[in-house]
């Protein structure tokens, strides 16, 4: 209770003092690793909030999958991939759908853009609620979709228009349909998909779709 006045009182450090306490007085349920990680990350101080994490994984990894997202976001920022797939390999086996998805961010954050595509295409099969893996599956479909557009722009306009309707329409419309169900399962977390969204039907000349998601 003293940590959480602190925070209210915007006394970052005094409530990171008083969370450290009450866990060393043998207080360690799940609400104090959540309030404690929100305090550290405010206060960006990142290190703690990546201790913390690791604390309280080993008490509620299995009912809470930021903790390891936690964590592997502090191997991915200090560039230690190993240690960062040896623990996800090891998580696999009771949260596959998570586990993948973070693979995919490994892939990404090591410029492997393919392999980053097929774990978020993986993890969505494993796991169709969670809605990060959709926003990223769909987000790296666009950004094929692109990436081959841009490559096809010297073509004759014969040439183009039949690499678009072969290739690039249907990873937009694929996109489309991943992007849409990640909004749909996190309103609040997924407000990017709009965005990707609102050039997806923009380049596919859907007026209806882009109407909808501008309102939105």
């Amino acid at each position: 209770n003293k940590a959480l006045a602190a925070w209210q009182a915007e006394m970052l450090d005094e409530a990171l003092q008083a969370f450290e306490y009450a866990k060393n007085k043998g207080y360690n349920k799940k609400a104090l690793y959540d309030y404690a990680i929100s305090v550290a990350a405010q206060a960006q101080k990142n290190d703690v909030v990546y201790a913390l994490a690791a604390e309280g994984y080993k008490y509620y990894g299995k009912e809470d999958p930021k903790f390891i997202q936690l964590i592997i976001n502090g191997y991915i920022e200090s560039q230690n991939y190993e240690q960062a797939n040896t623990m996800l390999d090891e998580a696999i086996a009771t949260e596959p759908g998570n586990a993948v998805y973070l693979k995919g961010v490994i892939c990404e954050s090591q410029k492997d853009n393919e392999a980053a595509l097929d774990f978020y295409k993986k993890a969505t099969e494993l796991d169709a609620t969670l809605a990060s893996a959709h926003y990223n599956y769909g987000r790296k479909l666009c950004e094929k979709a692109y990436s081959i557009s841009d490559i096809s722009a010297e073509l004759s306009q014969a040439e183009y228009n039949k690499v678009r309707a072969e290739q690039i329409d249907p990873l937009l419309k694929l996109a489309a349909e991943q992007l849409e169900k990640a909004f749909q399962l996190d309103e609040e977390n997924q407000r990017d998909a709009l965005r990707y969204l609102r050039n997806v039907y923009y380049n596919l000349g859907d007026d209806e779709n882009l109407k909808r998601v501008e309102l939105m």
